[in-house]
C-alpha cells in the first residue's frame, strides 16, 4: 500500500529563493504575532504543482519538534524577516507533528515530473 503522502516533497528553506530572499532562518508567526517556530522547509506537490503546506519546527527546553501547516494564507515580511501564516497561536496543539522521514526530499526526477506533466481533460495529470 502507498503512502498517503506519497506524492509530496520536501524542499528545506535554505533552498526556498522568493523575491524577498531566501528562506532559512524565517522565523514563523501566527496571525496575531505570536512565535510559532523557525520555518524547516516547504512540502510540494511536483505533479500538481502546487504548495501542499509549511513544516515549522518549534524548539523547546530539551527538544524540537516538527510541524505541518496545510496550505494557509501567508504573508512574507521582509523586513522582519517573518512569514506570517493565517493560524492562531492556539492551533498549534492541533497541528500534525512530522518526523523527517515523512515526505521524500524534492529531487531532479521530481522538478522533471513537474516539468513534464500535462493536464488531461478530467483533470489528472499523465506524462506528456
Amino acid at each position: 500500500m502507498e503512502h498517503p503522502n506519497s506524492a509530496l516533497r520536501y524542499v528545506a528553506a535554505d533552498r526556498v529563493d522568493t523575491p524577498a530572499g531566501r528562506l532559512s532562518g524565517t522565523t514563523v508567526v501566527s496571525r496575531s504575532n505570536g512565535t510559532l517556530g523557525k520555518l524547516d522547509g516547504i512540502v510540494v506537490d511536483p505533479i500538481g504543482r502546487k504548495l501542499s503546506g509549511y513544516v515549522i519546527e518549534s524548539r523547546g527546553w530539551l527538544s524540537s519538534r516538527r510541524y505541518f501547516v496545510p496550505p494557509v494564507l501567508a504573508r512574507l515580511d521582509r523586513d522582519h524577516g517573518t512569514l506570517e501564516l493565517g493560524v492562531g497561536s492556539d492551533d498549534v496543539d492541533q497541528l500534525d507533528e512530522v518526523g523527517l522521514e515523512e515526505f521524500p526530499p524534492f529531487s531532479d526526477d521530481d522538478l522533471m515530473t513537474a516539468l513534464f506533466h500535462t493536464r488531461s481533460d478530467d483533470g489528472d495529470r499523465r506524462p506528456i
